[in-house]
């Protein structure tokens, strides 16, 4: 019913909100795709709770939009991304390790979490979700989850669902079902625990 009643509401400000608040995902994704005023996604993709919806506001963005975020965004991850996405920094300076512990790696795990293009290689990806988990920071999750079905890997995979934290390894047998591997029981991986680094 409220989608339906969702196809009537053009005002962008209305459609924001719904799109960071409504309870309903479908709702959520259908208020964020149907949203176009620039200001508004900017805001869903700073403020939404739900990860995917901040990730489809973000990739809707104009270069004028990103390049303001660049600047402006409060969250690391967002001006990051936009930096990223507008030519004003590359993965690979990112990635560097002085860089990589002055934005934070998390800040740089979310804001490669948000950019569809350009990508990052995956060997640097890879490396950097290990040193999160080794870490057990639980911040950066949802970015954790998407990174796994991008960049992801079956060793990746098994990291995942033998690291020790549940969210992790719900998202490696995920992983595991959509590309055709059983999982079962056994000594599986032991290259990353889960705060084994605190």
């Amino acid at each position: 019913m409220r989608l339906q009643a969702l196809a009537y509401i053009s005002n962008p400000t209305v459609l924001a909100r719904v799109a960071c608040t409504d309870a309903d995902e479908r709702v959520r994704t259908y208020a964020v795709n149907k949203l176009s005023d620039q200001k508004c996604l900017a805001e869903v993709a700073c403020d939404a709770k739900d990860w995917d919806i901040r990730k489809a506001a973000f990739n809707k963005l104009g270069a004028a939009q990103l390049t303001g975020l660049a600047q402006t965004a409060k969250d690391p991850a967002v001006a990051l991304a936009a930096r990223v996405k507008v030519n004003q920094e590359t993965w690979n300076t990112a990635f560097k390790p002085g860089n990589l512990e002055s934005k934070g790696l998390g800040n740089v795990l979310g804001a490669v979490a948000l950019v569809d293009t350009p990508q990052p290689s995956s060997s640097s990806v890879v490396a950097a979700c290990h040193t999160f988990i080794r870490r057990g920071d639980s911040s950066r999750i949802p970015e954790l989850k998407d990174l796994l079905t991008r960049f992801g890997d079956k060793p990746l995979a098994e990291d995942y669902l033998n690291c020790g934290q549940s969210t992790l390894h719900q998202a490696g047998v995920a992983w595991a079902n959509s590309h055709g591997f059983a999982v079962g029981s056994g000594a599986g991986s032991h290259r990353v625990k889960w705060g084994e680094g605190r």
